[in-house]
This record gives C-alpha cells, sequence and structure tokens, in this order.
C-alpha cells in the first residue's frame, strides 16, 4: 500500500492485539512494530538494559517509559518504517503517547476489547515455538457470542521440517500471578490512554467474539 499510514493497537493483555498485528500489517504493506518482541530482544542480549527489562517484566510490571521511549524512536527511524507502521503494544502510558505524537503521530488508534476474564483464559493460554517464535493459544472458547478456536500448530507443515522441535511452550510472563499483576498494571495505567485519544478522532473501538476470524473485519474498521 503506497498510502502513509500509521495505526496503533491498544487493548488489555490477551485481547489478542499480537496475532491480529501478525495478520493485518503484511495485508497492509507495513512493518509490524511489536514493543513486546523489541523488549524481549533487548533481555535476549544480557546486557545491562535486558536485565533491568527482565527484572520489570518478571515482576509483572511495565518498563519505565523512559527506556521504552528511546527503544520506540530508534526503532521508527529505520527505513521500513517511513511508509507506515503498526504499532502494537505502544504506546501504554499517557506520556508514551504524547512522546508518539512528538516522534510520528499516528493516523488511527484501535482500541481492541475483550471481556476480561475471557482475556485472561487466552493469556494463560499462550504457547510459542522456541525455534521459530511463532504463537499459538491451547484454548477454545465456545460460549454465548464467543466463537474462539484454539490456534494449534500445524508440525508437519513447519517450514522447517525435520528440525522442527514439535512442541510449543509457554511464555515465562503468563504464569497466574504474573496475568493477575499485569491486568492490574493495564487497569491502572493503561486503560487511561482510551480517554486521551477519545479526545481526538482517532480512536476506533473494536469487540472480539471470533478470535482470529475477526482479522478482515478488524482490518476493514481500521481502513474505513
Amino acid at each position: 500500500m503506497s498510502m502513509l499510514r500509521r495505526f496503533v493497537f491498544l487493548g488489555a493483555p490477551g485481547v489478542g492485539k499480537g496475532t491480529f498485528a501478525d495478520i493485518i500489517a503484511p495485508k497492509l504493506g507495513i512493518p509490524l512494530i511489536g514493543v513486546g518482541d523489541l523488549i524481549r530482544a533487548t533481555i535476549g542480549t544480557d546486557s545491562a538494559l535486558g536485565r533491568e527489562f527482565r527484572r520489570h517484566v518478571q515482576q509483572g510490571h511495565l518498563v519505565p517509559d523512559e527506556f521504552i521511549m528511546e527503544l520506540v524512536e530508534e526503532r521508527l527511524k529505520q527505513s521500513d518504517a517511513q511508509g507506515g507502521w503498526l504499532l502494537d503494544g505502544y504506546p501504554r502510558t499517557v506520556s508514551q503517547a504524547a512522546h508518539l505524537d512528538t516522534v510520528a503521530r499516528p493516523h488511527k488508534v484501535i482500541n481492541i476489547t475483550l471481556e476480561h476474564r475471557i482475556a485472561v483464559q487466552k493469556m494463560q493460554a499462550r504457547r510459542h515455538c522456541r525455534l521459530c517464535k511463532r504463537s499459538f493459544n491451547v484454548c477454545s472458547i465456545h460460549e454465548g457470542n464467543y466463537d474462539m478456536p484454539a490456534m494449534l500448530p500445524d508440525f508437519d507443515a513447519c517450514s522447517h521440517g525435520q528440525r522442527c522441535p514439535r512442541e510449543i511452550h509457554g511464555r515465562e510472563d503468563d504464569t497466574d500471578a504474573i496475568v493477575v499483576a499485569r491486568m492490574k498494571v493495564h487497569e491502572q495505567e493503561t486503560a487511561p490512554l482510551i480517554q486521551h485519544y477519545q479526545k481526538t478522532d482517532r480512536l476506533v473501538t473494536f469487540s472480539v467474539v471470533r478470535g482470529v476470524k475477526d482479522a478482515d473485519a478488524l482490518m476493514a474498521h481500521m481502513l474505513e
């Protein structure tokens, strides 16, 4: 897509922001910038900054604003982001939102919503492959208006062939205690972003009921 487009995905942990972003960003021809991925990559370096990040994540806390702002600003300067981007996981505070507007103002902010108890179930069921880094979810929910099948791996179709470990693992930061802590952090520190963006004409709210099958409807809302 040649038109410059900058999008932000908001929403509590477990609503599926990352999964939707993985599907939609390639369709729009823009890079997906997952701040969680940037943080995990920094943690993986075992640098002083990585150790600082790890300490906050393991306690279920947000990494301090100044560190995240620096990470995001440097990423948005890269050449592939000059034609637009989709940000997942940033901003998470009003101060981060103000900073983002000074760096590269998003055109539309999508607030993705999901009932709290469903989001918690989905968080606790997240899995990933340590080799190819793909994400999955072993929780299948079919009740009321919800029709959300599990997202399971197809090991036989894995691009790594015989090197595929044929196993998936839970994330270290998805333990019961950390999940509860992260939801509380969201309610206390991140939810005010909705009020912040409601003051502009950029906020769009999208309610998830079919999980990954809602991707096309979500993208249509983004492009309206």
